[in-house]
């Protein structure tokens, strides 16, 4: 998705770079409605849980599997098989 408005650097929040690209008008109007639906579910997923996933909470000393249950990963599988199913809209 990054590779489309130019080179893709190391990032764990993609959010930042779809919605400048957004404002810049990098996208047609008919992919700005999914690019912002995609923007916001990378937003959920952004690198506040990407840190506690891999590292739990350091200042709680919770471990990821204290602060992450089955339901957790189901809802963040959700988000993520929509993630890609706008992806894929707006590539084609």
């Amino acid at each position: 998705m990054l590779a489309l408005i130019g080179p893709v650097g190391r990032t764990h929040n993609p959010a930042v770079h779809l919605r400048e690209a957004l404002v810049k008008g990098r996208f047609d109007s008919a992919q700005a409605p999914a690019v912002q639906a995609l923007t916001e579910k990378a937003e959920l997923l952004g690198p506040d849980v990407h840190i506690q996933t891999d590292d739990g909470d350091e200042v709680g000393g919770l471990t990821p599997w204290e602060l992450f249950d089955e339901n957790d990963a189901c809802q963040a599988l959700a988000l993520a098989e929509e993630a890609v199913t706008l992806a894929v809209q707006i590539i084609q």
